[in-house]
């Protein structure tokens, strides 16, 4: 297991079961969090089961005995039914559910060994929020022991649910949808025969009828919308696969134009991409080329998370940015973002030897469960 030395040392030892696919679990002793080996899908029986007993015997090989168990809030994470199972009935073992983006969050704080508030923008494909939609493009202020949503990109339908995640192409035309004002006799005519007219239809009367179609405010899904858009992929055998090409198709060019996008603040900041998506599609139109239209993208989904975080930081005076999540091992946005932020005036943290994605999640777990018991804190930077 990778050992982590954290910024403060805790009395009782916990563990942290992480998330559902491609995660990991940890082990909390004292001021260092162990973190094991990626596990793919804990949904297959025999992954699961590898998981289970590899738990127990790093917790002998360490000599821990977990009088904490954190896991996430999603109520149907095999992860997650797992800490209910094993704590239920048992007063010695405290049970402690995390929200998603707050544990990335946390999991980028404790590898950059830093204290107090940040504001932490953690963009990936799935987390189930407070709110119980699905969350996946947000901006927090967080520390180790609570958070506050203080943004999010703009929610959309997913039309079919998981099966929107490996279709692309049913996340475009929810964005078309929307950003057309609900007329599906706008969207441009190629989409519809990809999709398939009377398929689209369909679509369109679930999202009306919201059947079947849970919001989410997902960078993930975002990505996979224009990777469809542009005719990348539509259809994926994995998640993230067509945002993976669509930040190929930005590589070759240079491009520091970006589209419109529109910010409105009702609580939350709310992130509008539809005026991006249509200059997407007119830009298609003029025949401008891939690989522009794809860096374009990337320049704008960075230039909306440096805004919003100046929009944060106006009232809340907070200067440290962590970024967080699966979408940020993305190189391009990853950077482009840095860079604005940096110009901004703000400090930025990222991974280095933890992973941005779920992988990293149980790290945050951990640390998060650790702050939350402060009657056992012994001290904190």
């Amino acid at each position: 297991m990778t050992p982590l030395k954290l910024p403060f040392s805790f009395k009782h030892s916990i563990l942290a079961l992480g998330s559902e696919t491609n995660t990991t679990f940890s082990l909390l002793n004292k001021d260092t969090v162990f973190l094991s080996r990626p596990y793919q899908d804990l949904k297959d029986l025999s992954v699961f089961e590898d998981f289970k007993n590899d738990i127990l015997k790093e917790e002998k090989s360490l000599g821990i005995k977990p009088e904490i168990i954190a896991c996430d809030m999603h109520p149907e994470y095999t992860s997650s039914k797992y800490a209910r199972e094993i704590t239920k009935g048992k007063k010695e073992i405290r049970l402690v559910e995390v929200q998603h983006h707050h544990a990335h969050a946390a999991a980028c704080m404790a590898e950059n060994n830093l204290s107090g508030k940040v504001i932490g923008v953690a963009f990936d494909g799935t987390g189930y929020g407070t709110d119980g939609k699905i969350w996946g493009g947000e901006f927090l202020i967080t520390d180790y022991k609570d958070f506050e949503r203080m943004g999010h990109i703009a929610y959309i339908p997913m039309p079919g649910g998981d099966r929107a995640v490996l279709e692309p192409i049913r996340m475009l035309l929810a964005y078309l949808y929307k950003a057309y004002g609900g007329y599906i006799n706008k969207v441009p005519a190629d989409i519809l025969e990809r999709l398939g007219r009377e398929k689209s239809l369909v679509i369109t009367n679930m999202m009306d009828r919201e059947i079947n179609s849970p919001l989410t405010s997902s960078a993930g899904r975002l990505f996979d919308a224009v990777s469809s858009l542009m005719g990348i992929k539509d259809r994926i055998s994995y998640e993230g696969e067509a945002a993976i090409m669509l930040e190929e198709a930005a590589k070759s060019s240079a491009s520091k134009d970006s589209y419109n996008f529109r910010l409105r603040e009702n609580g939350a900041i709310n992130i509008d991409f539809g005026d991006t998506i249509k200059e997407v599609v007119s830009g298609l139109a003029k025949k401008e080329a891939i690989s522009d239209i794809a860096r374009k993208f990337h320049n704008t989904l960075a230039e909306a998370t440096a805004k919003t975080c100046v929009m944060i930081q106006k009232k809340h005076k907070i200067k440290k940015v962590v970024l967080t999540g699966g979408v940020f091992q993305n190189k391009i946005l990853l950077g482009e973002a840095s860079e604005r932020l940096e110009a901004a005036g703000f400090t930025v943290y990222m991974h280095h030897n933890v992973p941005a994605g779920d992988r990293g999640v149980s790290l945050g777990q951990a640390v998060i469960a650790a702050r939350r018991a402060p009657s056992e804190r012994k001290k904190c930077a």
